[in-house]
């Protein structure tokens, strides 16, 4: 026997009402080379095997049905809600505009061989020779 968080005596038999998902064997599915559906699950302590089930893949949706149906959950596991469509984010654009901007700055600025940033509007470049001088 163990102890919990709180210091008391933890016993699985005696806290069960505390157990939300019970033990119980894994559960594999995969497909086996002649291209059957295989459900396998994992043997016990006692058992020599595992137990498994196989199936053609075109009988997998009528098995699921009948699966979810015996759950209790009638086949609407089958039917998702559509995607909501994520809403664009907009700093996203606008940093993507920025970043457009910087890298023409930038081009411009290696084209004419100055900062682009000292206020020279490209009218006053036309007039301006690489030297600085009036053309």
């Amino acid at each position: 026997m163990s102890t919990d968080s709180a210091g008391r005596t933890w016993c699985w038999s005696d806290d069960a009402a505390d157990t939300v998902v019970p033990e119980q064997p894994a559960i594999a599915c995969y497909t086996n080379p002649e291209g059957a559906v295989v459900l396998r699950q994992h043997g016990a302590w006692n058992d020599d095997d595992d137990a498994w089930i196989w199936f053609a893949p075109e009988h997998a949706l009528a098995i699921a049905k009948a699966i979810l149906a015996a759950a209790g959950l009638d086949g609407e596991a089958l039917d998702p809600e559509p995607c909501a469509a994520k809403p664009k984010d907009a700093t996203a654009a606008e940093r993507q505009r920025r970043r457009r901007t910087r890298q023409k700055q930038e081009k411009t600025a290696a084209l004419f061989d100055c900062d682009v940033t000292d206020g020279v509007t490209p009218e006053d470049r036309d007039t301006v020779t690489r030297d600085g001088e009036a053309a």
